[in-house]
C-alpha cells in the first residue's frame, strides 16, 4: 500500500465520519456533538494513521490520545491524566510487613519471617536507614516492603523498638489518662 492510498484511506474515513454528524445533524437536531468531539475523532485518526505511516511531524501524540478518552467517556484532560497515572502507579505497589530478623549477611542483606505470610524473604537496608547508620541485628522487628509480584525480596524500611511500635520522635502529650510510657490515649 502506497502513500496515495494510505492517504485517501484517511480522507475518507474523516469524510464518513463528517457525513454521520451531518446526518445526525438533520435528523436530530439535539442530538448534534459538539465541535470539540468532532475535532478529537479526527485527530484520533490522525494519530492512529501517522503511527501505521511513521510520521515525525505529529509530536503530542498523548496529548491527542487523552483528549480522545476524555472527550469518549466525558471527562476533562487532567482527569484522564490522573486516571492513566493511578494505573501506572497500582501495577508496582508495595505492601508493608512485620517481620523479624533471623540472619544477617554481609552488605546490609538479612533473611527475615515476614510475620504475616509466614515466609522467609530476603531484606536489604532502604538508603535513608544506610544514610543514617541504623544498625539491625539478629531478633530485631522490622518493617519491611514487598513487592505484589515477587515477595522473596524486599527492603527493610524502618526498625522497630522492643515493643514493636515504631519509635517516635516526639514526646507524648501528657493528659489525665496518660500513664508514663509513651501510648497516646
Amino acid at each position: 500500500m502506497n502513500i496515495y492510498s494510505r492517504i485517501m484511506n484517511i480522507y475518507s474515513r474523516i469524510m464518513n465520519i463528517y457525513s454521520r454528524i451531518m446526518n445526525i445533524y438533520d435528523d436530530r437536531m439535539h442530538l448534534m456533538l459538539s465541535y470539540t468531539h468532532i475535532s478529537i475523532h479526527i485527530l484520533y485518526l490522525i494519530y492512529y494513521y501517522s503511527r501505521i505511516m511513521n510520521n515525525s511531524r505529529i509530536r503530542n501524540n498523548s496529548r491527542i490520545m487523552n483528549l480522545y478518552y476524555a472527550s469518549r467517556y466525558g471527562m476533562n484532560e487532567k482527569e484522564v491524566r490522573y486516571q492513566t497515572m493511578q494505573n501506572h502507579y497500582l501495577r508496582g505497589e508495595k505492601r508493608v510487613y512485620l517481620a523479624v530478623v533471623f540472619d544477617c549477611h554481609p552488605n546490609a542483606m538479612f533473611d527475615v519471617y515476614v510475620c504475616s505470610l509466614r515466609k522467609p524473604a530476603l531484606g536489604y537496608l532502604s538508603g535513608k536507614m544506610r544514610e543514617n547508620s541504623i544498625r539491625v541485628t539478629r531478633g530485631d522487628r522490622v518493617l519491611i516492603e514487598l513487592s505484589g509480584y515477587d515477595q522473596t525480596k524486599g527492603r527493610i524500611v524502618r526498625r522497630l523498638d522492643d515493643m514493636g511500635s515504631p519509635q517516635r520522635d516526639y514526646p507524648s502529650r501528657s493528659n489525665d489518662w496518660d500513664t508514663g510510657n509513651g501510648a497516646v490515649s
